[in-house]
């Protein structure tokens, strides 16, 4: 470009003419233009950077408040789950989203309640984002539930969850939470039947079919949403035909008959894994965004064992389970 038109441009950017060019005046203009040029420089790198989200995530964890007498060890618990999750996020720049896919509580002891608050409050404490209600969970205490979602704020979702006389949703289908500038939609699913042999009570709920209810809740969030997550306890089977046969899921977690994988495994658009059952071991992914609508997933696991401190927090909890535990017993009536 000819000399002139430079200075009728730097004219033109500074309002000053070449009368006016002194000394001073060429370095005001020169920080103005570097400054500029860094601005512009940073707008385009944070166009370039990729979206990441960390997402830990549980399920099937059975009632383990504490750590379990495994052959591995004593592993596991809510205790040892939560230190584990503090020790994550001082490694990621970013806070993860931490989920709960379902069959939290004890399938041997259904009504056990104080248990399944004291777990309820843990995962407030941890901060959860999402808990689905599963068949397992509709088998205990839906009071519970109830008391998580309104005194705790606990985001309690199910999508085919109904009062089978009214027909009306007693948890919200899904939930909408927003981490590292992605808009993450979040699906609760239970099966139709239950997955294992515990024993019913008398309830005025039920799950409807799950795919109708899934397809329902796409169309109204996949168009607000960057990610779609979905929370079940369905079959391998199952799990996998839903990213081939429905379109718009990201990411499916089952909390049954999918163990931890190094290599999550995609089928159609979405990616398929499972949990630790019992929480033996701290499961995480981390989803990066490399093209519209398109997602790269990488799995990461960790023991979860004594070489992980007890959080006090949740220790203090768990204790007070206990002493509220002996105190229940002592007023139950003696048996003859």
């Amino acid at each position: 470009m000819p000399t002139a038109k430079i200075l009728n441009k730097l004219v033109q950017f500074t309002g000053v003419t070449t009368d006016d060019w002194t000394s001073a005046t060429m370095i005001k203009t020169v920080w103005r233009i570097s400054l500029v040029s860094l601005c512009l420089l940073l707008i385009n790198c944070r166009r370039d950077e990729k979206k990441i989200v960390h997402i830990l995530y549980t399920g099937n964890l059975s009632g383990y408040l504490e750590s379990c007498g495994c052959p591995e060890g004593r592993v596991g618990g809510m205790t040892l789950l939560n230190r584990a999750i503090k020790d994550s996020l001082a490694r990621w720049r970013a806070a993860p989203l931490i989920i709960d896919a379902g069959d939290f509580t004890d399938p041997d002891a259904p009504s056990d309640s104080l248990r399944h608050r004291a777990m309820l409050t843990a995962f407030k404490l941890m901060n959860y984002q999402a808990i689905n209600v599963t068949p397992r969970l509709l088998a205990s205490e839906l009071a519970d539930l109830r008391w998580a979602a309104d005194s705790l704020r606990l985001p309690i979702i199910s999508a085919n969850l109904i009062d089978s006389s009214s027909g009306q949703h007693p948890f919200p289908g899904w939930v909408k939470v927003r981490i590292n500038q992605i808009q993450i939609g979040i699906i609760g699913l239970g099966s139709m039947a239950s997955p294992i042999k515990i024993q019913w009570k008398q309830t005025p709920y039920k799950f409807t079919e799950p795919i109708t209810a899934l397809r329902s809740a796409l169309a109204e969030i996949r168009p607000s949403c960057d990610l779609i997550i979905v929370l079940c306890d369905f079959t391998v089977r199952v799990s996998r035909s839903l990213g081939l046969e429905v379109p718009g899921i990201d990411l499916v977690i089952s909390t049954r008959d999918l163990p931890p994988t190094t290599q999550p495994k995609q089928f159609g658009a979405a990616f398929v894994v499972g949990p630790s059952h019992k929480g033996k071991y701290i499961t995480s992914l981390a989803l990066q965004q490399i093209a519209s609508n398109h997602w790269s997933c990488n799995f990461a696991e960790r023991l979860i064992d004594d070489k992980i401190t007890e959080d006090p927090e949740i220790r203090k909890l768990i204790d007070q389970y206990h002493k509220l535990k002996i105190e229940q017993t002592r007023l139950l009536p003696e048996s003859k």
